[in-house]
C-alpha cells in the first residue's frame, strides 16, 4: 500500500505540474493558514454511504456527479469536477472520482500488474473506496487556472488541510 501510495503521489505531482515549463504553487505558512480558516466544504452521497471534507478553499471550485460505474468492478462512483469561475470560458475537467469496490473486486484490483488505477481512502462493511485521479492537468501549464486545478489536486493528494473521506 506504501509503495503504491509513493508511486501514485510521484505520478499525480507530475501530471499536476504538467512537466518542467510550469510555475511553482508553493505557499507560505501565512497562505496556508489563510486557506485552512473558515467553514470546510463537506460533500455527502447518500447512495454511496460517504461524506468528504475539503478545506475552504473548494467552496465553489468543484461540482459532485453520482453514477454507475463498473470500471474493474466498482459498483458506483462519485466523480469530482473542477469548476472554473463562470464567463472563464474554460471547461470542466475531472479532479478525482471515489470508486466503489467489494473487497473481493478490490483483492482482484489490487492483484493486477502495472499502476493502480485506484488508492484505498477507506472501507466500511464488505465496500472498499478508492480514490482515482486524473491523469494530467488539462490546463496550459503556467497560467492561473492550471495552478488553481493543481491546488485542489494536491489538497487531496497530500494537503495541507488534506481532503479526508469518511463512511457511513
Amino acid at each position: 500500500m506504501r509503495a503504491s501510495s509513493l508511486i501514485l503521489t510521484t505520478l499525480l505531482l507530475a501530471a499536476c505540474t504538467g512537466g518542467t515549463d510550469a510555475k511553482s504553487t508553493a505557499k507560505n505558512a501565512a497562505d496556508q493558514i489563510v486557506e485552512s480558516t473558515g467553514p470546510g466544504e463537506r460533500f455527502e452521497s447518500a447512495r454511496g454511504q460517504f461524506a468528504m471534507e475539503f478545506p475552504v478553499y473548494w467552496k465553489g471550485q468543484y461540482r459532485a456527479v453520482e453514477r454507475n460505474d463498473s470500471t474493474a468492478g466498482a459498483r458506483m462512483a462519485v466523480e469530482f469536477v473542477f469548476t472554473p469561475a463562470a464567463g472563464s470560458g474554460e471547461k470542466e475537467s475531472t479532479l478525482f472520482l471515489v470508486r466503489i469496490f467489494s473487497s473481493k473486486a478490490w483483492s482482484q484490483l489490487k492483484g493486477r500488474p502495472g499502476p493502480p488505477i485506484a488508492v484505498e481512502a477507506g472501507s466500511k462493511g464488505d465496500d472498499v473506496y478508492g480514490l482515482s485521479f486524473a491523469g494530467k492537468n488539462p490546463y496550459p501549464a503556467g497560467t492561473a487556472i492550471a495552478a488553481k486545478f493543481d491546488s485542489l489536486m494536491l489538497s487531496v493528494v497530500n494537503g495541507p488541510p488534506t481532503v479526508r473521506l469518511s463512511t457511513k
